[in-house]
């Protein structure tokens, strides 16, 4: 507690308004590193040509559709309030909208995910041979992937002193 002459009057110092705002322009990332590659998937297709002479002249389109759950956890330890609210280009992962607010003295994990939907589709024009049938295939890997990431961001806030 406070004890004494004007101890009550004694300078404070009071920080208001705290703002920290991410410039998404600014944000870059290092390489990217690829880890625990699995394969998921082959998908196969069958070229056929019932001619007497080789053929080359079709395309051979196969299509892989694939939906996933993802997330991300961010973890913050702030002595202010902050509250931001930006969207970033995630190398290899997709645009994710970063939203946190995190009271003061405290160390807060904000988690953000959802479902993402993939189409692969990819045409090859082989050469098959007469009276031949030949596969055709696309293999679907998974993988981890990490890189080190930087941005520029603004802190503005109110500073009030009263007292002595």
């Amino acid at each position: 507690g406070c004890e004494g002459y004007r101890c009550g009057e004694k300078t404070a110092i009071k920080v208001s308004n705290f703002a920290y705002n991410l410039d998404p322009d600014s944000f870059k990332h290092g390489d990217v590193t690829q880890s625990d590659r699995q394969l998921v998937k082959t998908v196969v297709g069958w070229a056929i040509n019932d001619s007497d002479t080789p053929q080359s002249g079709y395309d051979v389109t196969l299509r892989y559709d694939t939906a996933t759950n993802w997330s991300k956890t961010n973890t913050y330890g702030l002595s202010e309030k902050v509250t931001t609210k930006n969207k970033f280009k995630w190398p290899l992962v997709g645009e994710t909208e970063l939203s946190i607010e995190i009271a003061a003295n405290q160390s807060w994990a904000s988690q953000n995910g959802g479902s993402t939907t993939t189409s692969l589709s990819q045409s090859v024009r082989p050469t098959v041979p007469a009276r031949a049938k030949i596969p055709v295939k696309i293999e679907l890997y998974k993988a981890d992937i990490s890189y080190p990431y930087e941005f520029k961001a603004d802190v503005s806030y109110d500073l009030t002193l009263s007292g002595f």
